[in-house]
């Protein structure tokens, strides 16, 4: 099925909005797409002393004082019908937002359920989920692809969403040196493109200058004519009117009204806005609630389309699929990020072992007297670049969790991705160091042989090793920061206790077997 943007291009000179008309006009049938919230409540702990070192943890071990609980959601119930537009309006703190992460799967309900029929796509704070650093192809690929689209899909409409966001000049620019409208149209682009029934956006039509919030407006239009359902919030009343078939007021994670969006508009003015006494004046429903004739009641049933609801219809092989992709993409980003897409950061990967390597061979073969080891420049090196990937790969994976916090807090994908992904880019410098080592063997004349594959079982176990301790680690650090410093100390005790670059021959017996283990 062709996308908005694959049918702009073969159709020439389309604009966003008709791009999007022509993909609708294909259906033979609109999306289906239905969401039901039922006693849906969200708590956070508020004003709580937790311990963030081991010392604390040793010093408080049951946590402190009693943690204090502020309720952001309270009980929600309602029902949003396919192919509809429904508003969120309230105040700061209101708990539209948190509402969004929960439909969304990013936060947990405490208690309640929530169903979405169809695939649900969040765009929670547009743009936030860019890496500065990378240019503008880079970040759609990325975005994308934690967004739920195949790698292959993003880098295919890549292209064409830098198109529609009419950013062909700046798209060797690094993402941090746009200006905010920038931004806002190339995430707009992006968002606009993931293949789901039911989008999630927050402040959507909020950003960007004037022309650009205009053609957002059209851009939705032509969406709802496609039968897509979206959820948004907004904090302008006149985008509630313009575009909403229905709004849901909150007021401190209370559901205050529910129904046609001129009414909600009016109890919200006139909890915030009573002592200005402002009248409101009033506007034509929006075409869905005008053509079907949909109640300002939510009594409306959950349509039932005949697809049961996502969060219990996943396959684990399409989650497996996804949790690979994210994984893959983020590494790739981190690798690009590192070394900052420069010949100079590839080198210093390769450099960065050799120099280690160089240093040890001159302590410990001039000063120790260990070059009667035999082919010891070899097991030195080797050495180096295998414990050098286990650091590396553990340091970077643990802090992972906490530096791409923001990006777990907008996008639903799984958060064992991050640490993997870490693992994975350190696991791409490893193959190269390897690499040359065995160059570097070759050169020295060691004669391969059979007994080399026994090197492969022994890699992977290797690699098992550091992925489990990466996942660890990360975990730990959430809770504890100083785990930092407790593990680089056990790892340099470690690298002095491993025969690196010495012999296990120089080993006393009694030690060797320990060693061994």
């Amino acid at each position: 099925m062709a996308t908005a943007l694959e049918r702009a291009v073969s159709l020439g000179s389309l604009t966003t909005v008709e791009a999007i008309e022509a993909r609708g006009a294909r259906h033979r049938e609109p999306r289906r797409g239905a969401l039901s919230v039922r006693g849906v409540s969200k708590s956070f702990p508020l004003h709580v002393r937790s311990a963030t070192t081991v010392k604390q943890h040793l010093r408080h071990p049951f946590g402190g004082r009693a943690r204090e609980q502020f309720d952001a959601l309270r009980e929600l119930s309602f029902e949003v019908e396919a192919g509809e537009f429904f508003a969120i309006v309230g105040g700061n703190g209101s708990g539209k937002s948190t509402l969004l992460r929960c439909i969304a799967d990013i936060y947990e309900p405490d208690a309640g359920e929530i169903d979405v029929r169809g695939r649900i796509a969040p765009f929670i704070e547009l743009g936030a989920s860019f890496r500065p650093e990378l240019k503008a192809r880079e970040n759609v690929v990325l975005v994308a692809t934690l967004i739920g689209l195949r790698p292959s899909q993003a880098r295919r409409r890549s292209s064409d969403i830098i198109q529609i966001a009419e950013l062909e000049e700046f798209v060797d620019m690094p993402v941090k040196n746009y200006s905010a409208g920038m931004e806002a149209r190339l995430a707009f682009a992006t968002a606009i493109q993931v293949d789901a029934d039911v989008l999630l956006f927050d402040e959507a039509l909020d950003v960007g200058d004037i022309a650009f919030q205009e053609k957002s407006f059209e851009t939705f239009e032509a969406l709802r004519t496609e039968g897509r359902t979206v959820l948004y919030v907004s904090h302008k009343l006149s985008t509630v009117r313009r575009l909403a078939d229905r709004a849901l007021l909150l007021e401190n994670g209370r559901q205050l009204a529910l129904g046609e969006p001129e009414a909600v508009i009016e109890e919200y003015v006139k909890r915030s806005r009573a002592s200005q006494g402002r009248q409101i004046p009033r506007s034509a429903p929006a075409p869905f609630a005008a053509n079907a004739g949909y109640p300002p009641t939510p009594s409306t049933p959950l349509p039932d389309n005949g697809a049961p609801p996502s969060r219990s219809r996943g396959r684990v092989k399409a989650r497996l699929r996804r949790f690979w992709d994210a994984t893959v993409a983020l590494a790739i980003a981190e690798f690009r990020i590192r070394y900052l897409d420069s010949a100079l950061g590839y080198l210093w990967a390769l450099g960065e072992p050799l120099l280690m390597f160089t240093v040890l061979y001159f302590v410990f073969s001039q000063v120790v007297h260990l070059q009667s080891v035999p082919h010891y420049p070899v097991k030195l090196l080797l050495g180096v670049v295998l414990f050098g990937f286990f650091t590396e790969s553990t340091v970077l994976a643990m802090t992972s969790l906490v530096t791409r916090a923001n990006l777990l807090r907008r996008i639903a994908f799984p958060a064992s991705a991050v640490p993997l992904s870490s693992t994975l880019t350190t696991t791409l410098t490893f193959g190269i160091n390897l690499g040359v080592a065995l160059i570097f063997a070759l050169l020295s004349g060691i004669v391969p042989t059979a007994l080399w594959l026994e090197l492969i079982p022994l890699l992977l176990l290797l690699l098992a090793t550091a992925t489990g301790a990466s996942l660890v680690l990360a975990l730990l650090y959430v809770s504890l920061r100083d785990v930092r410093q407790i593990w680089g100390v056990a790892t340099r005790m470690l690298f002095f206790a491993t025969p690196v670059f010495y012999s296990v021959q120089a080993v006393p017996e009694a030690m060797r077997h320990v060693m061994m283990l």
